[in-house]
């Protein structure tokens, strides 16, 4: 089971609603909705910050914690009415993390008769459609749902947001081990590794054929026994020799450890053979510990 995608909650709402009109029962409605958002989300998320963002103060609390939050997905949530002023600090202390916009509605469906209390309560789209053009006018990227907290599409919707973020943040952080070198003859599956750590995240680290020889050779027999011993115990093996599984193993063990020290996310064997000329039987004597070719 993948672990659920965390996410961060931005609710807004003018402060008109909770400190001017402040109607015990609109506030006790807002109140039950933010929870009931939180109770929907946490069936296919986890909701690790939620900031009511409805003044000043607590758009500066909210700014704050947003720089520190660790989250695959930011939930902007246009709870009612909301200050469309409120977006600018709010994007940049985002800083271009991914974003979901959710014009929030109560209802499923528009009940037949609305007292203006609820008018109010379901004021989340008065306060979307003035913020859209604020966000467009400010250049940011964002997924745009709308809908009732327990609406199936809404909440598929944001978990699929939620884990397309989660891929874009450990991309942010990916080491990629390249061993032995990029392949100059075929130009056309060249990857500028600068631009891919600019616009994605990851780093190549280039390893050398002297790297994995290193890490084969500081492997003491009894590790490679016991990983040979769990080969045999664990998968078919059909036409290969005790000494090329030995090999093998032993050659799996050092790629391991390099990645291991090196903190590799991904290891890329390109072409070994065909790049550097190696005969089989040169690889095998840097396999086993011999003298490098």
């Amino acid at each position: 089971m993948m672990p659920k995608p965390g996410v961060a909650l931005i609710l807004l709402r003018a402060e008109w609603f909770d400190s001017v009109v402040a109607l015990p029962e609109l506030v006790e409605a807002v109140a039950g909705d933010a929870a009931h958002i939180e109770q929907e989300l946490a069936a296919r998320l986890e909701v690790k910050h939620t900031w009511v963002v409805n003044s000043l103060p607590a758009l500066q609390a909210a700014e704050a914690g947003v720089r520190l939050a660790e989250v695959d997905l930011f939930i902007l949530v246009f709870q009612v009415w909301s200050e469309d002023f409120y977006l600018r600090p709010l994007l940049e202390a985002l800083a271009g993390r991914p974003l979901a916009a959710w014009c929030f509605l109560p209802w499923s469906s528009l009940p037949q008769h609305v007292p203006f209390v609820q008018v109010l309560r379901g004021s989340g789209a008065v306060g979307a459609f003035e913020s859209l053009g604020t966000l467009r006018n400010l250049g940011a990227q964002y997924v745009f749902t709308y809908g009732a907290a327990d609406d199936p599409r809404v909440l598929t919707e944001l978990e699929i947001a939620a884990r397309a973020g989660r891929v874009w943040r450990l991309l942010r952080s990916a080491r990629i081990g390249l061993l032995p070198y990029r392949n100059e003859q075929m130009q056309s599956t060249f990857v500028d590794e600068f631009r891919l750590r600019h616009e994605l995240g990851p780093a190549v680290e280039y390893l050398s054929v002297g790297d994995l020889e290193r890490a084969c050779q500081g492997l003491s027999p009894g590790e490679v026994d016991a990983y040979v011993q769990h080969l045999r115990q664990n998968y078919p093996i059909q036409g290969v020799s005790p000494e090329a599984l030995r090999l093998g193993g032993r050659a799996s063990l050092g790629l391991a450890r390099l990645a291991a020290e090196r903190r590799l996310d991904v290891l890329e064997l390109y072409r070994l053979l065909k790049v550097y000329g190696m005969r089989l039987a040169a690889v095998e004597r840097l396999l086993a510990g011999g003298k490098r070719p």
